[in-house]
């Protein structure tokens, strides 16, 4: 919860998504050492963006 899961939600057991650039994020290196470690990857929508809070992503079966 909070704002890093209002603008980011895990859509497979291996894919996490960002909405908005989260390179840009003051951990996002510690966030992508966490994913890398186990095997999930990042995807970053509309990365021209700030990352922006969207209230939740989830994943649709």
């Amino acid at each position: 919860y909070g704002f890093i899961g209002g603008a980011s939600g895990k859509i497979s057991d291996n894919t996490v998504v960002f909405f908005g650039n989260a390179e840009m994020h003051p951990y996002y290196s510690s966030i992508k050492e966490l994913c890398s470690r186990n095997k999930i990857a990042i995807k970053i929508l509309c990365k021209n963006m700030p990352l922006t809070d969207v209230g939740s992503i989830v994943r649709i079966l």
